[in-house]
């Protein structure tokens, strides 16, 4: 947490008229709760699912207790989870549950049942895309690879303190939301990097618009319903950006480095992520890098000899970038595998050292950084940004903070409102490239390179603020800073519902929200785009 992101998406959006809301409409005048603190699983694995109503939660206790000696935590009067636990209309998944020791010292593996269960019936998506339901005893299980209104078996189910993993053995009867998955990957290969294929789309928007909401009221503890969406222009070869593991299975050399013969690059099965499977094709990935990865596979000798990851992105201007992350020795055949490739005068080839800073070796220097961040999905990108930017209204004249700013799309927004800019992120390459772009033509906006966090008290007093951080939200000091000297208006950008709802629930001291609305920049995946306004109470 407090990690400062680089570039954002692109300010385009071509076709972005066919892309429709679903949903509520926007959330006005509500108000967080007077009671409750937020509070955010172990791990950023956790799933969450909220239980039908009047529905009781097996085995549901709080997770109290002093150091030593352990002691239980007393109960309210009454009965009930003891303060500090799940609330009572919530079943929790712990993404790194403690690891309990037994009599020798050892970890003790979570307990484990043979054989195929009764039938399950599925009733829900959790967040990180497991199908939930209950076992026959009511203890909930969370099953991947499953579509609300299954009924399956699983087996080799793990049972946890309060809920269970299990396996998908059969579905016995199939719910009307689940289709034939296109990608052979996602069937055969059992592939991590899509968790929704089997979803219809309609069931996929349903299934983020709850994972959103039961964030925020669970999480945020905020009295509100599940956002509206905006579904994704296109579900299929939006991504910009693709990273594959490389692992090497071939002899070496007397020195003891690969020859690159046995070279192998893919991605993870969610079941075994210690595994690598070699990719043929990703059907949510743009058909010009897949176009790129047919043909720089047949030269994976050309990569650097400890090479571990290989990542393709396109660029605005239509530049594919090859960027090669390996340790010892630089990448020295960069030059011969962009002369091996068809086009390769429009390829640019990085060398990104496991403990040094990513460098072009093949290729212009001057061009778009492709190690900077910017969304994968950049025409949904630019909608939610165009989106969190109008809601701030009329900004004529006033000072706007453009907090994780990147390469100056969200500061180019705001400066074509008349705003006056100050845009902040930590990737010097981001802000080199945004100054060059000439975002407000060099006199309505300033870029600064730095945290957040520690150029905030020097920052001129804002009117508004957009911050659009890394998945793990808010550093500590940018909450202090905006809840101690609150602005009129806020728009949060957020890539992760939980710790936006964590955020919102720290800020709610002098916010409250106006409006959040979801956005779908991630078909096929269990992730999801949202903004939510805030003005100071």
């Amino acid at each position: 947490m407090g990690r400062d992101a680089g570039g954002r998406a692109a300010a385009h959006a071509p076709g972005a008229a066919r892309a429709r809301d679903r949903g509520a409409a926007d959330v006005a005048g509500v108000s967080s709760a007077r009671h409750g603190r937020a509070a955010l699983p172990e791990g950023r694995g956790g799933q969450h699912v909220p239980r039908a109503c009047g529905e009781r939660v097996a085995g549901a206790t709080g997770a109290g207790g002093a150091r030593a000696p352990p002691r239980r935590r007393r109960r309210p009067a009454g009965g009930g989870a003891p303060r500090g636990g799940p609330s009572p209309g919530t079943v929790r998944r712990q993404g790194r549950p403690r690891v309990g020791l037994g009599a020798d010292g050892a970890p003790r593996k979570p307990a484990r049942r043979r054989g195929v269960s009764d039938l399950v019936a599925i009733t829900g998506i959790a967040a990180g895309g497991d199908g939930v339901g209950r076992l026959p005893e009511g203890r909930a299980v969370f099953v991947s690879r499953t579509a609300p209104g299954d009924r399956v078996r699983v087996r080799d189910v793990k049972l946890r303190k309060n809920f269970a993993h299990a396996t998908l053995h059969e579905v016995v009867t199939p719910s009307g939301a689940r289709v034939t998955a296109p990608c052979g990957h996602y069937q055969q290969d059992h592939c991590g990097g899509c968790q929704l294929q089997h979803l219809s789309y309609d069931a996929q928007l349903a299934a983020k618009r709850a994972i959103v909401g039961d964030a925020l009221r669970r999480i945020g503890k905020l009295d509100v319903a599940d956002p509206e969406i905006v579904e994704a222009v296109e579900e299929w070869r939006y991504r910009a950006k693709i990273s594959l593991a490389v692992k090497q299975v071939g002899r070496t050399d007397p020195k003891g480095l690969p020859d690159g013969r046995g070279r192998t690059a893919g991605l993870h099965p969610y079941d075994r992520p210690g595994s690598l499977f070699p990719l043929m094709d990703c059907h949510i990935t743009d058909f010009r890098l897949m176009a790129l990865w047919r043909d720089l596979k047949q030269h994976l000798d050309l990569l650097p000899p400890r090479c571990t990851r290989l990542t393709l992105r396109l660029d605005r201007e239509g530049r594919r970038h090859v960027l090669a992350e390996s340790s010892g020795e630089p990448w020295r055949d960069a030059g011969r595998l962009r002369a091996a490739l068809p086009e390769g005068e429009r390829v640019v080839c990085w060398w990104q050292p496991v403990d040094g800073a990513a460098r072009v070796v093949a290729g212009p220097e001057t061009g778009y950084p492709a190690t900077a961040f910017e969304q994968v999905n950049p025409e949904m990108g630019a909608l939610a940004r165009r989106w969190g930017v109008e809601q701030l209204g009329d900004l004529r004249g006033c000072t706007v903070w453009d907090l994780y700013g990147g390469i100056g799309d969200t500061a180019s927004l705001l400066a074509g409102r008349a705003a006056l800019v100050v845009s902040v992120d930590v990737d010097e390459k981001a802000i080199e490239w945004a100054r060059r772009r000439g975002v407000g033509d060099g006199q309505s906006v300033r870029f600064i390179a730095a945290k957040v966090e520690d150029v905030l008290p020097s920052l001129p007093e804002a009117y508004a603020v957009v911050c659009n951080p890394p998945r793990g939200g808010l550093h500590w000091d940018v909450t202090l800073r905006l809840t101690g000297q609150p602005v009129p208006r806020l728009a949060y950008i957020s890539g992760d519902p939980a710790t936006l709802a964590r955020d919102l629930h720290r800020l709610g001291v002098n916010y409250r929200l106006v409006a959040v609305r979801a956005f779908d920049l991630f078909p096929q995946t269990a992730h999801v785009e949202t903004v939510a306004v805030l003005e100071a109470a």
